[in-house]
């Protein structure tokens, strides 16, 4: 574990899992929303993101009813 600074707050990370986020969370691979601005057209991921950016938190969403696939031109981007 180490400590480090995370979009303005001071975090505690697990550094072992922090590089398998993306490839891992359902939720850079759906269809729905938009990572930059914070949920896009799914609830789920707007509830999540709030709590993230209030508490400095970061999840892996293995399970979703709500997932849908990227189109071919959202995935090249």
């Amino acid at each position: 574990m180490r400590q480090i600074e995370r979009y303005g707050k001071m975090v505690w990370e697990n550094e072992e899992f922090e590089d398998q986020r993306k490839g891992n969370c359902l939720c850079h691979r759906c269809g729905r929303i938009n990572i930059e601005t914070g949920g896009g057209e799914c609830p789920a991921a707007q509830q999540f993101y709030a709590t993230c950016k209030e508490f400095g938190c970061a999840f892996i969403l293995t399970r979703c009813s709500l997932w849908t696939p990227q189109t071919a031109q959202q995935a090249h981007q």
